[in-house]
């Protein structure tokens, strides 16, 4: 957890927000934890994402009754209502800094097209696209620890590959938070250009334990993009 906040700092920090806290202030803060509950989201957000503090004991309940239900266990797995929150806010975070570098530093439109742009812990989440770019739909999938560096692949889970295969308006954007860049998979052919004209089988992945596709993302130009390049997504756009 400590190396996915220090990355998540870094890469805050690399943009405008000189710190975490800084950023949760700017998304959360003067805001409810939900319409029930009372209290300043910045501030539960803070306690999940540091673990430093207590919960109040409303939204330590809050958290688990949410969280820690039964509609959400298929994706917490093997991760304890806490894990799996602290999985959630810090997507949440990347999701609301990445709007506003695209929208404010990059000067593309965007839209918010998710079921959870409430930003609210809920009995199971939903599984609709992150965004509309261009009118597109556009996940936004982050690897908090570079791992996708390391391996030369993308572990996409058979829910977004599905997705890529069926839909013909949905892309996913592949962040790299420790490098600062992204690879834009349009579609299920770019798959197949990524793979040397070969779409990859889906394979067991003892790290994420769960069936994944390994997606190859090779160190070449013009794979991947730098905020520099817009995350590649002018050409999204085009």
């Amino acid at each position: 957890m400590k190396s996915k906040v220090r990355n998540l700092e870094r890469w805050l920090a690399r943009h405008r927000w000189p710190s975490l806290n800084q950023a949760i202030d700017d998304f959360y803060g003067g805001v409810q934890v939900t319409p029930s509950l009372a209290e300043d989201k910045a501030a539960f957000f803070k306690v999940i994402l540091t673990r430093t503090g207590e919960l109040s004991a409303p939204a330590k309940a809050h958290l688990l009754d949410t969280a820690g239900s039964r509609g959400n266990s298929f994706y917490r797995q093997n991760r304890s209502p806490y894990d799996y929150a602290f999985s959630l806010v810090a997507g949440w975070l990347v999701e609301d800094a990445f709007y506003n570098l695209v929208s404010e530093d990059f000067g593309l439109r965007i839209g918010f097209s998710g079921d959870d742009e409430a930003r609210e812990f809920r009995d199971a989440p939903g599984g609709s696209a992150d965004f509309l770019v261009g009118g597109r739909s556009l996940e936004l999938f982050t690897d908090f620890d570079g791992y996708w560096g390391r391996q030369g692949v993308i572990s996409l889970k058979p829910a977004k590959f599905r997705r890529l295969q069926g839909e013909s308006d949905y892309s996913v954007l592949c962040l790299d938070l420790v490098r600062d860049r992204a690879l834009l998979i349009r579609d299920i052919s770019h798959i197949r250009e990524l793979g040397s004209g070969r779409v990859p089988g889906q394979t067991q992945n003892q790290r994420m334990g769960t069936g994944v596709y390994e997606i190859p993302a090779p160190e070449r130009a013009g794979v991947w993009m730098s905020s520099d390049d817009k995350y590649g997504l002018s050409a999204f756009l085009d």
